[in-house]
């Protein structure tokens, strides 16, 4: 009879474990869904210059193509601000893609999720940390804006 006990504990807790596993799965597949449900992508590339030696000066950059946080010394910060604008009620994702993973990893998007109102801009800053260790190089990317229809 004990023995019977333990059977139906040990097939109790089995289920439970398939049945968190399934969860756990379920939760995942809704998360990776929703991350891939964009009715609209807009790219805008970005660039990124590093030298050793110390730099004084600050550019602007009034290109509406691409965002060039211009050339900066290791160690140095650059911000940069672009205006997302898009013409229906929706939520906006904002990241980085490309090759150079490295200067995506110095790189912060704020914000880099909004509601958006149809027709009206809204700021999103990029901010590159470059690292004292830095290579010396041209470092580029995209800025992604994914747009989700509401």
């Amino acid at each position: 009879m004990a023995r019977n006990r333990f059977k139906l504990t040990l097939q109790k807790k089995i289920i439970l474990t398939i049945v968190v596993i399934l969860l756990i799965f379920c939760s995942g597949i809704l998360i990776v869904l929703d991350a891939a449900r964009c009715n609209h992508f807009d790219y805008l590339n970005t660039s990124l210059q590093v030298e050793t030696e110390e730099r004084k000066l600050v550019g602007f950059n009034l290109d509406k193509d691409s965002v060039t946080l211009g050339t900066v010394s290791t160690g140095a910060i650059a911000e940069r601000a672009v205006f997302s604008e898009y013409s229906k009620k929706a939520t906006a994702r904002v990241w980085l893609e490309g090759e150079d993973k490295d200067f995506i990893s110095w790189t912060s998007i704020t914000p880099n999720k909004f509601k958006v109102i149809p027709n009206e801009k809204q700021e999103v800053k990029i901010k590159a940390q470059v690292p004292d260790d830095a290579k010396v190089g041209n470092y580029t990317a995209k800025i992604i804006f994914c747009y989700n229809n509401k």
